[in-house]
């Protein structure tokens, strides 16, 4: 879960919910000044998403509603959750690694990457070395 917003007090104030509220037991990550984001299990939102609607619920209405508010809180924890939309701001890679290699750093060094693939075949990687200005090295 993440937020980003420019008030930094918005952002303490959002960590100590997390964490108050069972969300996780771990420190806020920043990506900048104004994104900052947790790691989590579902199980953890869940809580979290009951826990923060309960003490909403309690907060406003008090002992108004006695017994309703559990069930309120349970409704109310739902409806957060369906309505939440996955932001993917870590994207996860491929696990391949291209450095960029120019022409005169592959006569001295000996590049011997891996074949390059273009367009769904396969090259003779040195004959292809030979004839481009510049190419990307794949490293494991």
């Amino acid at each position: 879960m993440g937020i980003e917003t420019d008030d930094p007090k918005e952002i303490e104030s959002q960590d100590f919910s997390w964490y108050n509220h069972g969300a996780y037991n771990g420190k806020l990550k920043f990506l900048s000044e104004r994104f900052a984001y947790i790691w989590t299990t579902e199980e953890k939102l869940h809580k979290y998403l009951y826990n923060s609607s309960l003490a909403y619920l309690l907060g406003k209405y008090d002992n108004k509603l006695k017994g309703k508010v559990r069930r309120y809180a349970r409704l109310l924890a739902k409806l957060r959750f369906n309505t939440m939309e996955p932001e993917p701001f870590i994207k996860k890679g491929v696990g391949t690694i291209f450095r960029y290699v120019p022409q005169e750093d592959t006569q001295e060094k000996g590049a011997s990457g891996a074949k390059i693939a273009t367009m769904g075949y396969c090259n003779d990687e040195e004959e292809w070395k030979q004839n481009c200005g510049a190419h990307f090295r794949y490293d494991m």
